[in-house]
C-alpha cells in the first residue's frame, strides 16, 4: 500500500523515557497510532524510507537504528553504544551517511 494513498496521517510513535510514563493519552485530529516501541532516553528521530534513527540522551546507547518498513512493528536493527561521559541525542540520515552529535555531558559543546 502506498503511503500517499492512505487517508489522514499515520504515524509510528517511539516512546522514550518520561513520555512512556505519561498518565493521560495524547490525542490529535487525523492522526492514528499505528505502532510503538519503547526506547531509553530518546532524543531526535529521523526517518528516510524504511530506516529510522534515534539519538539518545544518555547511556547505554548513543544511537539506535530501526527498520520501520512495517510501521506497526518497528524493529531494532543496530545500537551504537555511547562513549563514556557523552550523549548523542541528535541523529540525522544524509543519503547513505548517518550523522550524530557527541556532546560532553559536563559541558554544552557538541562535536559531529
Amino acid at each position: 500500500m502506498k503511503r500517499s494513498a492512505l487517508p489522514g496521517l499515520l504515524i509510528a510513535v517511539i516512546v522514550a523515557g518520561v513520555a512512556a510514563a505519561a498518565s493521560k493519552p495524547i490525542s490529535a485530529r487525523n492522526v492514528n497510532l499505528v505502532g510503538r516501541l519503547d526506547l531509553e532516553g530518546g532524543g531526535m528521530v529521523d526517518v528516510k524510507g524504511d530506516l529510522a534513527v534515534v539519538g539518545h540522551m544518555g547511556p547505554p546507547y548513543a544511537t539506535t537504528l530501526l527498520d520501520v518498513a512495517d510501521p506497526s512493528r518497528p524493529r531494532i536493527l543496530a545500537r551504537i553504544p555511547v562513549r563514556a561521559g557523552t550523549h548523542s541525542h541528535k541523529a540525522r540520515l544524509c543519503g547513505n551517511i548517518l550523522a550524530i552529535n557527541v556532546g560532553d555531558r559536563s559541558r554544552s559543546s557538541n562535536t559531529v
